[in-house]
């Protein structure tokens, strides 16, 4: 089955993740054709038909539905945060299946209402969560899963960036940082997708949130570059570190489970299993070197692995993906934590 594809928002991330990674799935399946694309900026618009010259190009998400929906079965919106909630509303109900950046949209109860929206009219709504098909990520799942460690115990996960995550520099390249497009800062714009490999790792969503939030640079810019979080899980606890102030990028994950640690530390992975039921110190250890070196590079192949499951979806006609409600639950966290922040802090029940 090909898939007919359009993309509105052709901003930073559509550049080097979702056009690159549709062009070379076109090109290596030939299940998948692009059709359409919308950007409001006009100079980014001109960019798009020198990489895709036989997509049309439209100056709005609107005109584009209105007048591609027919030839389309699935938009792919990678516009600014505060946009999404509308664009998804409009896209199923032209009857198309969806993908969307994360944060999938500002508020938990948007996500709920899309959801329900998606179910009944049998489409599928499906967050763009590709930090879980890094390599890095990917070797922690892999250990989990399968050859089984028992039950996880405890977790931490530590997103650090040398600045936020750039826009088109022909648009509005700091617009994480400007609520009208972003809504929030690191916490909204990051958490997401970091909480959700909390979840999977995990196999649950937590009972309580404590957050701290903080905005180093709050002479340039009005919302929050730092956030730290403790979640409570039913069998141990999670550590979530997000920062868009290090000075380098880095990436640090910690899985501790009944029978072995895992450790990421940028692309190095350290795996070490206890050997049958003993008690003793006694471990088999394991070490990889994945070839990652930060969330900012290797998207576009991440996408892909990530397009497989958006196709399975369809196909499968799975209208309420693990995704969405991890998606979900991941926005409830992030409101919660920011209750906690104003308030010191203090540990906040979460639904």
């Amino acid at each position: 089955m090909k898939l007919r594809g359009a993309i509105v928002g052709y901003g930073a991330a559509a550049m080097r993740v979702h056009l690159p990674a549709f062009l070379q799935r076109a090109k290596d399946r030939g299940d998948l054709e692009l059709t359409a694309i919308a950007d409001v900026c006009e100079e980014r618009r001109y960019l798009a038909t020198q990489i895709a010259p036989e997509a049309r190009i439209y100056t709005d998400g609107e005109i584009l539905l209105e007048s591609e929906a027919e030839n389309l079965d699935f938009v792919d919106i990678a516009t600014p945060t505060a946009s999404h909630f509308e664009l998804v509303r409009q896209s199923l109900e032209h009857g198309l299946h969806v993908l969307c950046e994360s944060p999938l949209t500002l508020s938990s109860a948007e996500v709920k209402e899309l959801g329900r929206l998606a179910t009944a009219r049998k489409r599928v709504l499906f967050p763009c969560h590709y930090y879980r098909y890094a390599p890095a990520i990917k070797a922690i799942r892999d250990a989990l899963f399968e050859k089984p460690m028992g039950e996880v115990r405890g977790l931490s996960l530590q997103i650090l960036r040398h600045g936020h995550p750039l826009g088109a520099s022909e648009w509005r390249p700091d617009w994480r940082r400007e609520p009208r497009f972003a809504g929030q800062g690191i916490g909204l714009e990051e958490g997401g997708q970091a909480l959700a490999l909390l979840f999977d790792w995990a196999s649950a969503f937590p009972s309580s949130v404590s957050a701290k939030t903080f905005n180093l640079e709050a002479h340039r810019y009005p919302i929050e570059d730092n956030l730290t979080a403790t979640l409570q899980f039913p069998h141990g606890l999670a550590q979530l570190n997000l920062s868009w102030t290090a000075g380098a990028n880095k990436l640090g994950c910690t899985v501790s489970t009944e029978k072995g640690i895992i450790s990421v530390e940028d692309d190095h992975v350290r795996i070490a299993r206890l050997r049958g039921d003993s008690d003793s110190s006694d471990w088999d250890v394991e070490r990889k070197h994945v070839g990652f070196t930060g969330f900012e590079s290797g998207h576009a192949s991440w996408f892909q692995s990530l397009l497989v499951d958006f196709e399975r979806a369809v196909a499968q006609e799975e209208y309420e993906p693990p995704q969405l409600e991890a998606a979900r639950r991941a926005l409830e966290t992030i409101e919660v934590a920011y209750r906690s922040a104003a308030d010191n802090g203090r540990e906040l029940t979460l639904g």
